[in-house]
């Protein structure tokens, strides 16, 4: 048996060929293009040689494409979602192209963004393709390669940043390191600025300070008013009696 390709690899599974089966058996598992194609099968014998030719195709569906990425692109200024696949194995498909679907966030119903035919000079390079986007939106995709035989499993990619990802991001830890810092000095102020005022109540001398006079004058006023109010509730209480 003369494989299509040196490096191609075959077993003989069946050994024993009596001259009454007169059948040989051999397994070939397929790892690369290379492995599909013509066959020679050339049997010998004391009376001669035959030949057959044996065509070995793979009818399957594709390999989901590889190193696929997107990214945003600015062109003559408008933004643009930019993809990047390097194609998966075709199993042997007539056709082959590569099918971006947008998924809508709402109903995760796909809505087809582009599709990319594949030719054989393609298949060890990279497939680039760009569609409209807006930068600060966020989106997901779904690729997929597909030949005449159907489609591979599908690849998910993400662009920009979902409202989740927001809401984590923004309780992170250095947010919270930031809030609990800021609040920490708005109540240390506070315990300052009450502390003054305190002393200055209780004390003959009187501060300068801004915050100083401006607690005290409000200490003072609330000193005052609730002195006044206790003071009505007794004369009322003495007026009941």
């Amino acid at each position: 048996m003369i494989p299509p390709s040196s490096r191609t690899k075959i077993e003989q599974i069946e050994t024993d060929m009596d001259q009454l089966r007169r059948v040989g058996r051999f397994r070939i598992n397929p790892s690369s293009p290379a492995d599909f194609g013509l066959y020679e099968c050339i049997p010998r014998s004391s009376a001669g040689t035959a030949k057959c030719d044996i065509n070995v195709e793979l009818g399957a569906t594709p390999n989901p494409p590889e190193q696929c990425t997107v990214q945003i692109a600015t062109v003559n200024n408008k933004t643009y979602a930019q993809f990047s696949c390097k194609p998966g194995f075709n199993q042997g498909g007539h056709t082959s192209f590569l099918t971006i679907y947008e998924i809508n966030p709402g109903d995760k119903h796909l809505k087809l963004s582009g599709r990319v035919n594949i030719d054989e000079g393609k298949i060890d390079q990279e497939v680039p393709y760009i569609t409209p986007a807006d930068q600060d939106k966020y989106y997901e995709f779904l690729i997929m390669q597909e030949n005449n035989y159907g489609n591979s499993t599908s690849i998910m990619l993400t662009l920009g940043q979902s409202e989740e990802a927001k809401e984590v991001e923004f309780w992170s830890t250095k947010n919270i390191f930031i809030i609990a810092v800021g609040s920490g000095m708005v109540l240390f102020i506070l315990f300052v600025c009450v502390c003054c005022c305190l002393a200055d109540l209780m004390s003959n001398s009187k501060s300068d300070s801004a915050c100083c006079r401006c607690f005290s004058a409000s200490g003072k006023y609330f000193i005052t008013t609730y002195s006044i109010c206790a003071l009505e509730k007794r004369n009322t209480k003495t007026q009941v009696r």
